[in-house]
């Protein structure tokens, strides 16, 4: 992956410096794989210290900034790295486009995934949902969500592991969804992110939108896959009884095709309908006082957040307009993450906190390039 972006950035120097080869400035020199692990390293190092919206000129600044940053290379140098930072061929780029949007970065991204499910194999539980990267720049695809913190951005659908949480796999939103014949877009996206886990007898929780009864059928029988998710008041076959108001606690359960439909008033005026292909039986969990469906929900829906939350936390992002770079810096914050859970279930490794595991990175990163420095 790093020689896939060492090339395509230097094909763009080369594109940006031609016919300036003599007279080329020692900033604008090509990139090698030293000096982009560096450049990674001061990206990771800018969100472990909360300054990656910070201005590169306070950053570089002798009297404001950090030493690191000057010691591993100049501030022209890093913003001339951040404006050529490619990962693609441009001059195959519009006709990949007719095959895919994100014909720009797709092929890191696709590396990307599968380093993702080749090194950690799922526990027994998985969790589906969406993720949402701030962006306001342009994209063809770019969503706009009223309660998000960034209201516009980039739409990302992503299975994780529940127990750690690790990213299994992930795909954009780009707009259309080319579907099979008679196949709705959830029930593309479900299938397509729990390729890595078919018939392994896991289970997947997901939110309402994955949910309908064909899915949930269709992912057992063929995929040998159980679901577990909240199910939408206004689905067909819903008993008319199930989506009435009742006392606080009411519970009331269906039976069909080896599903389970719990109905359960949390408090009077609510009432939340949960389908699962797993539970056979709507028992009650003395612990919580709650249908066992309804605890089981809770502790396994929470993945994607949780992992979502510890990707914000140390973000790399910086402020661009080009969509590519956005992605780019995502695909940094979630290998952040599975690195660093991929480094603590290792038993001959110390159990690192996140922050001190990010300092770890950050120093193996750039050490080679300030060597060379000396």
């Amino acid at each position: 992956m790093l020689e896939m972006i060492v090339q395509r950035t230097n094909e763009e120097i080369d594109r940006r410096e031609e016919g300036n080869v003599e007279n080329r400035p020692s900033f604008c020199k090509n990139v090698d794989i030293v000096e982009l692990k560096a450049f990674i390293g001061l990206l990771y190092f800018a969100g472990l210290e909360k300054n990656n919206h910070t201005n590169l000129g306070d950053l570089w600044s002798p009297e404001f900034g950090y030493n690191l940053y000057r010691a591993v290379m100049t501030e022209r140098r890093f913003q001339y790295l951040l404006q050529n930072f490619r990962f693609d061929d441009k001059n195959t780029r519009d006709a990949r486009i007719e095959e895919h949007a994100l014909a720009h970065i797709k092929e890191l991204w696709d590396a990307f995934i599968a380093n993702c499910k080749r090194y950690y194999s799922p526990s027994t539980n998985c969790t589906t949902d969406d993720q949402f990267l701030g962006f306001r720049g342009r994209f063809g695809a770019r969503v706009y969500i009223a309660n998000k913190p960034d209201k516009y951005g980039i739409k990302i659908v992503t299975c994780n592991n529940v127990q750690t949480p690790y990213l299994i796999d992930a795909e954009p939103y780009v707009g259309k969804v080319e579907t099979a014949r008679g196949e709705s877009v959830p029930s593309y996206y479900i299938k397509k992110l729990t390729e890595h886990i078919q018939n392994s007898g896991r289970n997947v929780t997901c939110d309402s939108w994955f949910m309908s009864i064909k899915i949930v059928q269709e992912m057992k029988d063929n995929y040998s896959l159980t679901m577990v998710g909240t199910w939408r008041k206004n689905k067909p076959k819903i008993p008319g009884t199930f989506t009435q108001s009742a006392a606080a606690g009411t519970v009331r359960i269906a039976y069909a095709d080896g599903m389970t439909l719990l109905s359960y008033c949390p408090k009077r005026n609510k009432v939340v309908l949960l389908l699962s292909s797993l539970h056979k039986a709507g028992r009650m969990d003395e612990k919580i006082g709650k249908p066992e469906i309804v605890g089981f929900h809770n502790a396994t829906k929470g993945g994607i957040d949780t992992f979502d939350e510890l990707c914000k936390n140390y973000t790399t992002n910086r402020t661009t307009k080009r969509w590519p770079m956005r992605l780019f810096f995502g695909m940094l914050d979630r290998a952040g993450v599975n690195s660093a859970v991929l480094y603590n279930l290792r038993e001959a490794n110390p159990t690192l906190a996140r922050h001190t595991f990010l300092k770890e990175l950050v120093h193996g990163l750039i050490k080679p390039c300030l060597e060379q420095r000396l």
